[in-house]
């Protein structure tokens, strides 16, 4: 079949025989995944949908990820001071920098989770992450 951006005319017969051939199929010529893929929540929260008896190649790859997609499972109740004691051995830290350190991971999460609204908000553009994070950086580079 000609593309139907083609400078051809399309071929009307052919297009009516795959919508022919669609509608027999019932159920399995349905195609969740093509509206579910731009769902944010899509394999963030959930997987994604997809029909149970779809023949096409995207259904039969989305069911494969399908199966092998888990919710996340962040634990509530660690104990940072494990991390803190594996990762900084013999290292003397003072309350104050440690303070500093704990304001400014607060901070990041507030401004860069405001970023992320506005990127949202504003058609993906993601000038607002990109100041969150040079910000932070530099940051980083003088705290050293």
């Amino acid at each position: 079949m000609d593309s139907i951006k083609s400078a051809y005319p399309n071929k009307d017969n052919g297009l009516q025989a795959v919508t022919e051939y669609l509608n027999t199929l019932g159920d399995a010529a349905k195609i969740p995944w093509l509206k579910d893929f731009k769902e944010k929540e899509v394999f963030l929260t959930r997987p994604c949908g997809v029909a149970e008896d779809a023949m096409d190649t995207i259904s039969r790859i989305v069911k494969v990820v399908n199966s092998y997609w888990r919710p996340a499972q962040l634990e509530t109740n660690i104990d940072i001071n494990s991390f803190y004691n594996a990762l900084f051995v013999g290292v003397e830290v003072t309350q104050e920098q440690s303070d500093f350190a704990f304001e400014q991971r607060k901070g990041y999460g507030t401004e860069m989770g405001a970023a992320i609204t506005w990127t949202e908000e504003n058609d993906g553009d993601t000038t607002r992450i990109g100041e969150v994070s040079a910000k932070y950086q530099a940051l980083k580079e003088s705290a050293l």
